[in-house]
């Protein structure tokens, strides 16, 4: 077993809708079934967003595309991801 490996579970394609219990159970049931203390759950989650269909669909990335709320929060992931693994942007 490779004892330098890092793992972390994203929650990805989220609906943006904030009373949905679904993203909760989620969490929930992660927490419980994730023996191997390892894997690292995200506090940042990537959402369901039409920004992220209509960059591609115009040959963008989501940091080209004009959604603020799409960038803030690849922005926030990337620096979560960039901390977990201890590297540098």
């Amino acid at each position: 077993m490779n004892e330098n490996l890092k793992a972390c579970i994203v929650m990805n394609r989220i609906p943006t809708i904030p009373t949905l219990k679904e993203k909760k159970a989620l969490i929930d049931f992660i927490n419980q079934n994730n023996a191997n203390e390892s894997v690292f759950l995200m506090d940042n989650l990537l959402s369901e967003r039409i920004a992220y269909k209509r960059s591609v669909s115009e040959g963008m990335g989501v940091m080209e595309y004009n959604d603020n709320k799409a960038k803030n929060e690849w922005s926030q992931f990337y620096d979560e991801l960039i901390g977990y693994l201890g590297g540098k942007k």
